[in-house]
Order: C-alpha cells, then structure tokens, then sequence
C-alpha cells in the first residue's frame, strides 16, 4: 500500500486499510480479536498524541 500511495516506509503506521466484506469481530491482530470500535479509538487517540490535543 505504501507504494501505491508514493509514501515511504516510515509513514506505514499512518496507513489503514479496512476491507468492508469481513464482518466486525472477525478481525484479528497478535492472537486477539480486534473490533472496528477499537480501530477507532486507537486512531482519535493517535490523533491526540500526534497534535498533542
């Protein structure tokens, strides 16, 4: 996706893709199941960290 996008490596956490046919709860990441609501709350709250907000 980085290339795609002409961004280099060190923006590669500022790059999300959510495929929309895989239903919420099915996700997963380090042996957890990962939910849409926590996606959100980790990017307001990457967001405040980045702005200092």
């Amino acid at each position: 996706m980085l290339n795609a996008a002409g961004l280099p490596q060190g923006e590669a956490l500022r790059v999300w893709v959510l495929v929309h046919e895989q239903p919420d709860g099915t996700w997963g990441a380090g042996g957890s199941i990962v939910r849409y609501a926590d996606l959100v709350a980790l990017a307001k709250s990457d967001k405040k960290a980045a702005t200092g907000a």
